[in-house]
């Protein structure tokens, strides 16, 4: 890990910048760092640092130059706020599986962080500043009721009770009220049905006093960001124009009052009021934030910086109490963002650090505008992103998703420089309907999906192709981008080579019938102000009923859990696509929604997506030009493959192309993709089981190194599995396993090899040494291997009984021996009964009425019998399932079972869906390793 900001506050890099292949792994990833904020006084800047499991909150000293770590979070918790409560006091909230948890750290004269860990029912209301000595806080009472006191910071770190002033008891939730500094009022929200009401009150005040309403409902755009004064607000709204504009609102009079700001273009994104003046204004032109200054000083304060960050957007995250010194951050569409603190007094100008320092020293692609107008007379801009280095002649057109009031960005896109770094180049088009452009800009996208969308799309291309020229195109989006993308490829079936549609819409009436929450009336009216009319619905143009029409290979990519665009619409796209026979392959995830939310199968998505497009259209593989470059091709052919194998991943595995990506692994000399190769064929995924075959990959990549492949050989060779049992060749493999970090199956293999054919006393005496150290470290798999050693013939008695003490003695079993009194046994499944609401049960397979999950399970419910009384006493079985094929063993495991006798004990084996030639059998032992029962289930 780097030593928080690289020791140094000005970070020297390269200004040689490359124009090579970059790896994947550094571009689609989250931000090593982010979530900057200034101290009161501008002399401090937190910060998180991500690592491998876990990120750093982190403060940095501007005048000294020195960071310290203020906490060390692990990567499930979340950030979810941070910031300066005064000087040396930190506010931050982190995410909970329960409740969220706030902290106070306060800076000890070492420069040094204490914290302490608040009331989980106390939420501390952002902005209040007072004297810098307390702390405004929620805390949740009772049903709705909050109590809103003002805590003593000095006294959270005493180890008493906290030293607190109630001030008043509120029913605006915790998570709805901030406190507005520059009009000394504290902002509380209260939604109802349809409306959300603005309120504020003064802490000595006895009521809330209304501001403003806003309706749900309401289709003109209406957000209030600030105060100019105390009756008068500044409002972002187009109720009274057409582009969204900055307005004043006069609280008397409950209406706006006066233009501040408007732009004849563009709409107003943000404002930026300071002292009670609106100092700037944002808005997108040609698709980059634009930040126009409205104060002569504020424009000669950007004109300061503006050589030093030429080409970037400039923005001010945050001032200092005196206005002396500036947070900023810097951007571009080839720059994810650098952090920068200026200090105006002394005029120094300083670079914090880069989101993604490793991207650094490298050229990204460039982006240019592209403007066009329509048939129709409408202006449209869109941007043409081409690649630097290995280009493929090649043009991806992107329509963005929506498709009303979503607007797509001519910004840092992590997807965009991935596929133009393979050589793509990739359109991407604000069509009629896109946000940014005016309400009546809106307004004339709603109901032309599949229509003038598309012509607007159409028409830019024509320009883009005016300029230069393409071997291949092809249209890839998602969401409603899916959906545009399909219909531009079966409109003109001559200009597109392939479509890539992404968790899209295909069936335009189903829009309003997917769920019974889309069938409610609200939710209807969000979907006719993209669509159009319920009643037209039917009129519009689907993908589903125009499949036969699409003649072009397609990559269908969706999520079982997305309840956007829902899993349905991709599944009967799919169904009618075949009965077409149509040119389809499908991505579909099991646990995602509309999209990915993790960096790493968002990245495995892209590359699969860059595959598609190199295999359809032929297109050659690309060449690395060093080892390198090579090592992050085969890495990522590696990321893919491990996709598409993975049976908890996708819906249905393609081990087809698992084996392709591995085999390619593998003629690039990566012992990764012989060890994949080798779990292939040993486990029969998408292949007929092939011992020998496994066993010659794991030898080839146990040859390279590759310590899971030595310790997949090692086991063949220790269970006899294709091979006769060599447990002095089991010793040698594992004896040329030279890396010292824990890994648990060759930890779990050592112990079975040690207690049962130990070679010195040294191993001996690791069999008994070993559980106690494993069962901290790994408990399910320890018990498991203890479990299977005590069943085994193979190990000696003596060892039986020193592991059987063990067990006893850690789980506290008082009897061994018992009976099965079985009260359902054999082969059950999952079936939707009615009942209160619809609940699922497991029956026998002969019973099931409506099957929700085809998986059937290999099943036991029984009591287990103690002889006499049991008195509550605790005992424990080892349940062992086996599964064979032809008579043979392909697979077991073993587990241990433990507990009170007074309620019946419940297994389950899930049997391999589809695999009817398999006999599963359960068997039950005690823990002495004496059967006690047994049954077989049939997978037919």
């Amino acid at each position: 890990m780097k030593q928080f900001f690289v020791a140094c506050c000005i970070f020297i890099y390269s200004s040689i910048a490359q124009a090579g292949l970059i790896d994947s792994q550094k571009l689609l990833t989250a931000p090593e760092y982010a979530q900057f904020a200034l101290s009161p006084d501008g002399d401090n800047v937190t910060y998180i640092q991500r690592a491998a499991k876990s990120y750093l909150i982190v403060n940095y000293n501007v005048k000294e130059e020195a960071a310290v770590a203020v906490k060390n979070v692990h990567h499930s918790n979340m950030l979810l706020d941070k910031y300066w409560i005064n000087n040396d006091v930190l506010f931050f909230e982190l995410e909970g599986k329960r409740f969220d948890h706030s902290f106070i750290a306060k800076k000890t004269q070492s420069g040094k962080f204490k914290e302490v860990r608040l009331d989980k029912y106390w939420t501390v209301i952002r902005g209040y500043k007072g004297d810098g000595k307390h702390i405004l806080i929620s805390e949740w009472k009772r049903n709705t009721q909050y109590q809103v006191s003002l805590v003593q910071i000095e006294s959270l770190f005493s180890h008493q009770r906290p030293k607190k002033k109630v001030l008043f008891t509120s029913n605006y939730g915790d998570g709805y009220m901030f406190y507005e500094s520059s009009v000394d009022q504290l902002i509380g929200y209260k939604s109802e049905e349809k409306e959300v009401t603005v309120s504020s009150r003064s802490l000595e005040g006895s009521k809330w006093v209304p501001l403003l309403t806003m309706n749900f409902e309401e289709r003109d755009f209406f957000a209030p960001i600030g105060f100019l004064d105390n009756r008068t607000m500044v409002v972002l709204s187009n109720r009274d124009s057409d582009k969204i504009s900055v307005y004043k609102y006069s609280l008397d009079d409950k209406k706006i009052s006066g233009l501040i700001y408007g732009n004849n273009t563009y709409d107003v994104t943000d404002a930026r009021i300071e002292e009670g003046r609106v100092v700037s204004v944002t808005y997108m032109k040609h698709g980059k934030p634009h930040h126009e200054y409205l104060s002569k000083e504020r424009e000669a304060f950007k004109g300061r910086l503006s050589k030093e960050l030429e080409g970037q957007v400039l923005t001010t995250l945050d001032i200092d109490q005196d206005r002396n010194s500036y947070l900023l951050h810097a951007s571009s569409p080839t720059h994810a963002g650098t952090w920068y603190h200026f200090n105006s007094v002394d005029n120094k100008f300083t670079r914090l650090i880069s989101a993604y320092e490793e991207l650094e020293s490298y050229k990204l692609a460039s982006t240019q505008l592209i403007k066009a107008t329509s048939k129709d007379g409408i202006k449209l801009e869109g941007w043409l992103t081409q690649p630097r280095v290995n280009n493929r002649n090649t043009l991806i057109v992107m329509p963005h998703g929506g498709p009303i009031g979503v607007q797509d960005s001519n910004e840092f896109r992590h997807e965009i420089q991935l596929l133009a770094n393979r050589g793509f180049t990739v359109l991407r088009v604000n069509f009629r309907g896109s946000s940014g452009y005016g309400k009546e800009f809106q307004k004339l996208g709603v109901g032309a999906l599949g229509g003038e969308i598309e012509s607007d799309i159409l028409t830019v291309i024509d320009k883009v192709n005016e300029q230069y020229s393409f071997k291949h195109t092809c249209a890839m989006g998602a969401s409603y981008g899916g959906y545009s993308s399909v219909m531009l490829a079966i409109n003109e079936s001559q200009r597109f080579d392939c479509v890539v549609a992404a968790y899209g819409i295909y069936d335009i009436p189903y829009l309003f019938s997917s769920s019974n929450f889309h069938g409610k009336e609200e939710f209807q009216s969000k979907i006719e102000g993209a669509v159009g009319s319920k009643e037209e619905a039917s009129s519009k143009p689907s993908p589903v009923y125009l499949a036969s029409k699409l003649n072009v290979p397609i990559f269908l990519i969706a999520g079982r859990r997305d309840y956007v665009a829902h899993f349905e619409h991709s599944n009967r796209f799919k169904q009618v696509l075949d009965m077409h026979n149509k040119d389809v392959e499908t991505l579909f995830f099991k646990k995602v929604g509309h999209g990915q939310s993790q960096w790493y199968r968002q990245r495995q998505e892209t590359l699969a997506v860059i595959d598609f497009l190199e295999r359809k259209l032929n297109l050659p593989k690309l060449v690395p030009d060093s080892d390198d470059e090579k090592e992050i091709l085969t890495r990522e052919l590696i990321e893919t493959a491990e996709m598409y194998y993975a049976e908890d991943v996708l819906l249905e595995p393609n081990y087809k192309l698992a084996m392709h990506f591995n085999k390619q692994a593998a003629e690039q000399g990566s012992a990764e993709g012989l060890y994949n190769l080798g779990l292939i064929n040993q486990y029969g995924k998408g292949v007929e089981t092939d011992l020998e075959q496994a066993r010659e990959y794991f030898q080839q990549s146990s040859e390279l190194g590759y310590r899971d492949a030595k310790v997949a050989l090692a086991k063949m060779y220790f269970h006899g599995i294709g091979v006769e049992r060599e447990t002095d060749k089991v010793h040698d493999i594992l004896d040329s396993i030279t890396e010292i970090t824990e890994h648990q199956q060759e930890s779990l293999l050592r112990l079975m090899l040690y207690c049962q054919a130990p070679k010195s006393d040294k191993h001996q005496a690791r069999c008994l040494d070993y559980p106690k150290d494993f069962v901290k470290k790994f408990e399910q798999g320890t018990i498991g291997t203890l479990a299977r050693l005590i069943v085994s013939a193979e190990t000696p008695q003596g060892v039986k009984d020193n592991l059987i003490k063990f067990v006893s003695e850690l789980y506290e079993i008082n009897d061994v021996k018992f009976k099965l009194n079985t009260r359902k046994m054999g082969t059950y499944v999952w079936s939707r009964h009615p009942g209160y609401g619809w609940r699922d049960k497991l029956v026998p397979v002969e019973d099931a009425e409506v099957t929700m999950d085809n998986t059937k399970q290999c099943y036991l419910e029984a009591f287990v019998d103690l002889e006499g009384f049991d008195g509550g006493k605790r005992t424990a079985a080892i349940m062992r399932w086996e599964a064979f094929k032809d008579g043979k063993l392909e697979d077991d495991s073993y587990t241990l079972y433990r507990g009170k006798t007074s309620k019946a004990w419940q297994y389950a084996v899930s049997m391999k869906e589809g695999a009817t030639d398999l006999l599963y059998k359960v068997s039950v032992f005690n823990l002495h390793g004496e059967l006690v029962d047994s049954f077989e289930c049939n997978n037919n």
